[in-house]
């Protein structure tokens, strides 16, 4: 199996390249820190949603015979009514936490790291374009091993882009009330 930790190290220098980079170009502190954060948790991302990845052929040709190469589902909100209609709360809970959740961060964080993406449109693209990533690798990886490994879902991308949305609503909120108090830690 190769694990998601792979890509941690990775993250982290890159994070911290950027950041002091972020530093060296003046944009502060806190520009700074978010900077570092983002990649970190781009880096986690990639970790958790790509990982692990089965490389024993033994267990790859046992998985292979079990089902199809690759899970698709293209129908919209069919996973998630099954999830709901299932009532069990904590499947419910994983998937608005592993879905809504764990994106809300990259809304939050993407217009402090890249300032022209400080608006509605352009956070939803760069959410859109992320989760479509993420779903496409994930295809990619239950192709190369031949087996769904994961499932290729657009609720997935659905409610990514709803987690990001909801970020960068975040964001906005809290840019507001620091420039109403006067502060000048405002981030973006």
């Amino acid at each position: 199996m190769l694990e998601g930790w792979v890509v941690y190290p990775l993250a982290a220098s890159l994070g911290a390249v950027l950041g002091l980079r972020a530093v060296r170009r003046g944009r502060g502190g806190f520009a700074s820190a978010v900077t570092t954060l983002f990649v970190l948790h781009l880096g986690w991302l990639a970790g958790a949603t790509l990982f692990p990845v089965p490389l024993d052929a033994a267990l790859r040709a046992l998985e292979a015979a079990a089902g199809p190469a690759a899970a698709v589902d293209l129908v919209p909100l069919r996973g998630v009514a099954a999830v709901i209609g299932g009532g069990e709360p904590r499947t419910i809970a994983w998937l608005l936490g592993g879905n809504v959740l764990v994106f809300a961060p990259f809304g939050f964080m993407l217009p402090v790291v890249w300032r022209p993406a400080g608006t509605w449109r352009r956070v939803a693209a760069a959410g859109l374009a992320l989760s479509l990533a993420v779903e496409t690798a994930q295809l990619g990886v239950s192709l190369l091993v031949g087996y769904a490994c994961r499932v290729t879902e657009i609720d997935d991308v659905m409610l990514n882009v709803a987690g990001v949305l909801l970020g960068f609503a975040l964001y906005r909120r809290l840019r507001r009330r620091l420039r109403a108090e006067g502060g000048s830690a405002a981030p973006g």
